[in-house]
């Protein structure tokens, strides 16, 4: 950069930048975490429903993707017991 202005706006251009990804990234976390919630209160009993499964693993990949740790732990602990929950439910099915 030949001149310090134009340096700054690049700084300040990079930065502004940076904070609206993370906003927009924050936000849609925000959204799933909310349609999660709201899938996870609307469970049937004795039923399986396969799309919540679909909707649980590619939550846990988007989160995998933007390196959410935590969040990916939390998913991949939900998706097991409701895989699990799911088997109880389809073997229990059967033996009657």
């Amino acid at each position: 950069f030949k001149n310090k202005d134009s340096y700054n706006y690049a700084n300040e251009s990079l930065l502004g930048s940076l904070t609206q990804l993370v906003l927009i990234i924050a936000l849609f976390t925000i959204l799933v975490g909310v349609v999660s919630l709201f899938l996870a209160e609307n469970l049937r009993n004795n039923q399986i429903e396969k799309k919540k499964i679909f909707w649980i693993i590619g939550c846990t990949a988007f989160h995998l993707l933007s390196y959410d740790v935590i969040v990916v732990t939390l998913y991949l602990v939900t998706s097991v017991i409701y895989i699990a929950r799911n088997k109880v439910i389809k073997q229990y099915k059967e033996d009657w």
